[in-house]
């Protein structure tokens, strides 16, 4: 999983015709870019091949493991250095393994390789990250700071592992937003039904607020873009708006399977808005005359662009007035010409 701590086993034989020795005996990691270690990185390595025959699965391939005594560990970005004794054997296998941690994105060159002296092993295909892909950025329909109403927002994203029947996916939001409820997880431009759905508590130690969703029986498939909506409450502070989203997905017995973030949407300052219907007009398909009054939170300057949308099945009537929909200034302060919209 992107980000987290795991553990790296490398086995390894020399040319089996190598016979000479370095004067500096090292042997080089060098892992996919994303991969980090400690910059002294000897507490992360272990050679214990009583340890790496018990946690690791490839073992059985390598009976004749031998430890080799690693003396030092630099780590400079992706390639670990290691230092070892000048007495290695051709014929002889050795194994030890590193704690390292992942990448936070998948690498573009997803290859691991061994140097020593002058023998380099041939390119290692690295292990796919378990991700999460965000397909689209994060879209709020209300993106206003502070104010006490609950508005969708929508999420679109492919897991790289399939979600079985019964499993779940874990929505987290940064510290202040308040994630009510989920309306919809289908396949995108797909209707299907909307699945079962509860909410969860806060994990200790956990940042922002968590929604468990709950897979339905077709399950997640991987590969196959979805949509996820939630009803969101907003914070006060619009700099909780930079912060990232997280989301992750486990089994029906919690077993973690990919996790994923996506940079969270911008927040402003709420305006304060009111819209009279003057004539009281509320018959539908009627055309009424709207006033609209706004107290913005920040002056309004030259070159500022300023949107009235109406809810969705209200329709401007540009087309029957001579201005768009009727348009008319019922106060203006400013010496500034008077600037007409447009529909």
């Amino acid at each position: 999983r992107p980000g987290r701590a795991s553990t790296i086993f490398v086995f390894w034989r020399l040319a089996l015709d190598y016979v000479s020795q370095p004067d500096v005996p090292e042997l080089l990691v060098r892992a996919p870019h994303g991969f980090s270690m400690p910059d002294d990185c000897l507490a992360s390595v272990n050679i214990s091949t009583q340890s790496i025959a018990d946690l690791s699965n490839a073992s059985w391939r390598f009976a004749a493991n031998e430890s080799v005594p690693v003396s030092t560990c630099m780590a400079s970005g992706s390639t670990f250095v290691l230092s070892l004794p000048s007495n290695l054997e051709p014929h002889r296998q050795y194994a030890l393994w590193l704690s390292v941690t992942n990448p936070r994105e998948p690498p573009s060159l997803n290859f691991w390789a061994l140097e020593y002296a002058t023998l380099t092993s041939e390119p290692l295909s690295g292990f796919p990250l378990a991700i999460i892909t965000f397909i689209a950025p994060l879209a709020a329909v209300g993106i206003a700071a502070g104010l006490d109403v609950a508005a969708p927002v929508s999420i679109s994203f492919m897991v790289q592992t399939a979600i079985p029947p019964g499993g779940k996916l874990l929505l987290s939001a940064p510290s202040g937003f308040v994630l009510h409820n989920a309306t919809a997880l289908r396949p995108r431009r797909t209707v299907v039904d909307v699945l079962v759905l509860m909410d969860a508590p806060p994990r200790a130690g956990s940042q922002g607020s968590l929604l468990a969703i709950e897979v339905g029986d077709e399950g997640v498939p991987a590969g196959v873009p979805y949509l996820l909506q939630v009803f969101v409450t907003n914070p006060t502070d619009v700099a909780l708006g930079e912060l990232p989203w997280s989301m992750a997905s486990s089994t029906l017995s919690s077993i973690p399977l990919d996790e994923g973030e996506v940079t969270g949407y911008p927040l402003y300052r709420a305006a304060q808005l009111h819209v009279e219907n003057v004539e009281g007009d509320r018959y539908s398909l009627h055309p009424v005359t709207i006033k609209v009054r706004v107290a913005t939170p920040v002056p309004v300057l030259f070159g500022d662009v300023v949107r009235v949308q109406a809810p969705e099945g209200f329709e401007l009537i540009d087309s029957q007035a001579s201005t768009c929909s009727g348009f008319l200034w019922l106060a203006w302060l400013s010496a500034a010409p008077r600037p007409m919209p447009v529909c």
